[in-house]
C-alpha cells in the first residue's frame, strides 16, 4: 500500500494532476536516502511474511495447542515431560503435581494437587528446600501402599487421613471430609496421583 501511494503521488506530480511535493517513484527515482529507506521497509515486510508463513496457526482454546506427545496420546504426564512445561503451561495445569511453596516464616511446604487442581494432601513445614523435596519423594514412594495411611477422625467427628513414611513419620495430611466414603475417595486419589505427580517449584 505504501509503494502504491508513493507511485500514485509521483505519477500525479509528473502529469500535473497533483502539486509537486518531492515524493520519489519507488526503486526508480534517483536518491540514496529514498532507496535505502524503501529497501529497509521491503526487507522488514518480507521478514514478517516469512515468519508468519512458518508459524503454525491453531484454532480454539489455548489448551488445544499442540502438546507434548505423552499428553496428546492420553498417556498422562510423565516426570520426564517436566521440561516441556515452560512452553506448554496448560499441560502443567492438567497434570497432578506437587506445588512447592515458601511460607511466611521462611519454611517450605508442599501440596499434592490432583489433575483437577484440588488439593488432596498437605505436608508439614520443612526448614530447608532439600528436606521438602525429600518429603515429596517420600510421598511418591509411599502413596501406593494402603498400609501407610492412618484413617482418623477429628474431635468433631470429621474424618481425615494422614500418610506416613516407612519410619512412621507423618509426611502428609488431608483436609477434613464430610464422611468416611469421601475420605476413602481422597486416599484413592492420593494413591492414583501421588506416584507420577510432577513438582512445580514456586519458591524460585
Amino acid at each position: 500500500m505504501i509503494f502504491f501511494t508513493y507511485a500514485f503521488v509521483n505519477m500525479g506530480m509528473v502529469s500535473g494532476i497533483l502539486p509537486v511535493v518531492g515524493v520519489p517513484l519507488p526503486f526508480i527515482s534517483y536518491g540514496g536516502t529514498a532507496m535505502v529507506t524503501l529497501g529497509l521497509a521491503l526487507g522488514i515486510l518480507m521478514s514478517v511474511a516469512r515468519l508468519s508463513a512458518s508459524t503454525p496457526r491453531t484454532r480454539g482454546r489455548r489448551s488445544e495447542r499442540a502438546a507434548p506427545h505423552c499428553v496428546a496420546v492420553g498417556l498422562g504426564v510423565q516426570p520426564g515431560c517436566q521440561p516441556c512445561f515452560g512452553n506448554y503451561p496448560e499441560v502443567l495445569l492438567m497434570a497432578s503435581r506437587f506445588e512447592l511453596k515458601k511460607s511466611k516464616n521462611d519454611k517450605f511446604v508442599f501440596n499434592l494437587l490432583a489433575d483437577n487442581g484440588q488439593v488432596i494432601l498437605t505436608s508439614e513445614l520443612y526448614d530447608s528446600k532439600a528436606s521438602a523435596l525429600n518429603g515429596i519423594e517420600s510421598v511418591k514412594k509411599n502413596a501406593p501402599d494402603d498400609g501407610r495411611y492412618a484413617r482418623l477422625s477429628a474431635k468433631d467427628g470429621s474424618p481425615y487421613f494422614t500418610l506416613k513414611a516407612g519410619n512412621g513419620q507423618v509426611i502428609g495430611l488431608s483436609h477434613m471430609f464430610s464422611g468416611e466414603k469421601a475420605r476413602d475417595d481422597g486416599i484413592a486419589s492420593v494413591k492414583a496421583n501421588g506416584p507420577g505427580a510432577v513438582t512445580d517449584d514456586q519458591t524460585a
